[in-house]
Order: C-alpha cells, then sequence, then structure tokens
C-alpha cells in the first residue's frame, strides 16, 4: 500500500506545474480550465503591457480574446481557435505556447518573464532604454561601458536573464550619468561628462551644426536679419525626449521677443541637433546681440561664453 501511495503521489507531482510571473505565482496544477485562463491572461496583459483581453458572455457559450488568439468556453468544455475542439482543460505549457506568451521552464517551474527589455540607443547626450513591464533591472557603470543588470526575470532578446545576469552592455566612454523614469516603459540615462562646465556656444548660421549640448548649456546661432528668433520644434522621433530644451529655448525667445520685439518663428532648422537647447537668431543691428546674449546669460544664470561676439558685418544676412 505504501508503495502503490509514493508511486501514484510521483506520478502527480510529475505533471504538476507552478506558473510564475517573475517572481509571483500564478497558478498551480495539472491543467487550466477556463476560468483559470482568464484569470491569468488578464494578470499577463495588465503586467507585460499586452493589449487587454476582450471577454464576449452569451446565453450559451463565452469568448476569451488575447493576443491574437482565441478561446471558446461552453458547458464547461472549450474549443481552441487553432482547432482543438471539446477540452475540459489545458496543460499550463500548452496554455503559453497556444497564447505566445514567453517563459522558460525550470524544472516544474514555468517562468513568464516580469520585464521585456525592448532595447537601449543614443539620442545626443541620452540613453534611452525602453521596456515592457516591472523594470526589474539596474544600471552599472564598469569601465567605458553602462552596464544594464538584471534584478529578477528579464527577457531581451528572445533570451531570459536571470537576477544578477548581466543583459546588455552599451559603451558611454568617459561619461557619469543619471536617470529620469519620465514615463512607463522608458528610462532616459543623460551623459554627462565629469567636471564639464556650464556654457553659452555662439556661432554663426552655416557654419555647419552646432554640436549636441547637454540641458544645462546653451547655443545661439547668429545671423543678419529682421529681428526674428527661431525655435526648433519639438521631433516627433524624439517622443517628447526633446521637451525640456524646447521648452528653455522657448521661454527665452519670449523673454527676447517682449524685451526686444521680435518675431518668434518655430522651424526645424538643421543648425540645431535635436533636444539641444538653442536659438537662431536673426540680428537687427549689432547692439541686440549684446542685449540677448544677457537675456541667456540672466535666464539660465551661465556667465562662461564659447566664441567671442561675432562680427555683425561678416554674418551671413537671411533678410527676412
Amino acid at each position: 500500500m505504501k508503495v502503490t501511495l509514493s508511486i501514484l503521489l510521483i506520478t502527480t507531482l510529475a505533471f504538476s506545474y507552478s506558473l510564475w510571473l517573475g517572481r509571483d505565482l500564478l497558478f498551480e496544477g495539472e491543467s487550466m480550465r477556463f476560468e483559470d485562463i482568464e484569470k491569468t491572461v488578464y494578470f499577463v496583459a495588465d503586467a507585460l503591457e499586452y493589449d487587454e483581453p476582450i471577454l464576449t458572455r452569451t446565453s450559451t457559450f463565452t469568448l476569451l480574446q488575447f493576443n491574437k488568439e482565441v478561446v471558446l468556453e461552453s458547458e464547461g468544455k472549450m474549443a481552441l481557435g487553432n482547432g482543438t475542439p471539446d477540452i475540459s482543460s489545458i496543460s499550463v505549457d500548452k496554455f503559453l505556447n497556444f497564447f505566445e506568451i514567453p517563459y522558460i521552464r525550470d524544472g516544474s517551474s514555468l517562468i513568464i518573464p516580469e520585464c521585456i527589455l525592448r532595447g537601449a540607443r543614443i539620442e545626443g547626450n541620452n540613453l534611452i532604454v525602453e521596456y515592457y513591464g516591472n523594470p526589474a533591472f539596474k544600471y552599472i557603470k564598469e569601465g567605458d561601458s553602462l552596464k544594464i543588470v538584471s534584478m529578477g526575470y528579464v527577457m531581451y532578446a528572445g533570451n531570459m536573464y536571470m537576477p544578477e545576469d548581466t543583459i546588455l552592455r552599451v559603451k558611454i566612454g568617459n561619461f557619469s550619468f543619471s536617470i529620469s523614469r519620465e514615463s512607463v516603459g522608458r528610462d532616459i540615462i543623460s551623459l554627462e561628462k565629469p567636471g564639464e562646465e556650464r556654457k553659452i556656444l555662439i556661432v554663426s548660421v552655416g557654419s555647419g551644426m552646432m554640436k549636441p549640448l547637454p540641458l544645462d548649456s546653451f547655443g545661439i546661432i547668429v545671423a543678419r536679419g529682421s529681428g526674428i528668433v527661431i525655435v526648433r520644434p519639438m521631433s516627433p522621433d524624439l517622443e517628447g525626449l526633446d521637451k525640456k530644451a524646447f521648452n528653455t529655448a522657448l521661454d527665452i525667445a519670449r523673454i527676447i521677443s517682449r524685451d526686444l520685439g521680435y518675431r518668434i518663428e518655430t522651424f526645424p532648422m538643421i543648425d540645431i541637433p535635436p533636444g539641444t537647447p538653442a536659438l537662431v537668431v536673426l540680428l537687427r543691428d549689432k547692439e541686440d546681440f549684446i542685449k540677448i546674449l544677457n537675456i541667456v546669460r540672466r535666464m539660465t544664470g551661465i556667465e562662461k561664453i564659447v566664441n567671442s561676439a561675432p562680427d555683425f558685418d561678416k554674418l551671413p544676412d537671411l533678410g527676412s
């Protein structure tokens, strides 16, 4: 009798699974009935930012749509959208495969990542990291690279990373960094050279694109003209990353307009790199430049000037 019970217990455990999302237990058992599936897909959709499941109930059946797949339930029986009819339950791994939910198997545990890292890219002086789910990772500076290290179960490029695994390395050179989490799903890591001074950089129109500046510096690009100050509009490609630079430039442009009567225009001047706090100013006369420079100094609190005041007569004339 004892032998029979042992064999039965081992057989039962062999087909019993624990389903986890990161370190949260979602389900435990041999197979999933419709109500288990319904509960689990809603939890997964919320945690990993899938489109919300659609549940349709009628007097005779219930229809569940999730991640482009469908399950129909009626009187305790299910039919899967791939043609599997009249089943009362499905195994946990079959459920995951059917809905194409990523997971790894660790013995009898099936683990869905709590975070899916979409990627990292450099934009000007920022490193942008995008992800779905809980940001279960941290940043560690090592040499000239910034490491993204897992703090949980993170999926990246089809691979699952465990706690303390290095997911990704990004070369950032001799920069320090600070992190802001401005929205769910995206980190903005500002890169700054140690000891870099805040400065006002002055160049003339036509001398090439201004080099990207950190947000605590400012650029003035000048030419002769009819009294116009040009602000580069926000770029839709940056998804709001240049909002701070745009607002800084627009605030200063409004003061110049108020004090000197310059007209404000927004135009995507190629002289200004996206995300760089700077203005293009079409000067009416050489005296206006000193007034504008003093406004920029007052508004930004920056004293250091890179390049001297331009020779007004040698500036390109852009008219009106």
